[in-house]
């Protein structure tokens, strides 16, 4: 942590960082100087589609992958957060711990039914 000017000067991934940034900045700035000086040139009329596309910026840099998640991304997402071992047995606590109170409620569901027999029962006294 720190100010920035410190930042600069001592984090060179943080120097990558800014520069890859700026040069993405300047790159999209020239396709769009290229692009509109390209309809000049040939005098075509741009539909209100194509002028908010130019000057909206380009977000298509990620990629869109459809269907299921593998499994290396939730261990590497283990990894990450509270490690893979302790994230393992956080998931079986969690299991076990769910089973435990479905045991529990499903017992007590059934001595709580089973005490309406006792209603009508009769006792001598």
């Amino acid at each position: 942590m720190g100010t920035y000017n410190k930042l600069l000067a001592t984090s060179t991934s943080f120097n990558r960082l800014i520069d890859d940034i700026h040069q993405n900045q300047d790159e999209k700035q020239q396709e769009f100087i290229a692009r509109s000086r390209r309809q000049s040139v040939f005098g075509t009329l741009s539909s209100e589609n194509d002028e908010e596309e130019m000057l909206s910026p380009v977000e298509n840099d990620e990629l869109i992958k459809e269907g299921s998640v593998k499994w290396s991304v939730y261990t590497d997402y283990l990894r990450a957060g509270v490690g893979l071992f302790l994230g393992f047995l956080l998931a079986i606590g969690v299991f076990s711990a769910h089973q435990g109170v479905s045991i529990l409620s499903n017992w007590w569901l059934a001595k709580w039914s089973d005490e309406e027999t006792y209603r009508y029962y009769t006792f001598d006294n």
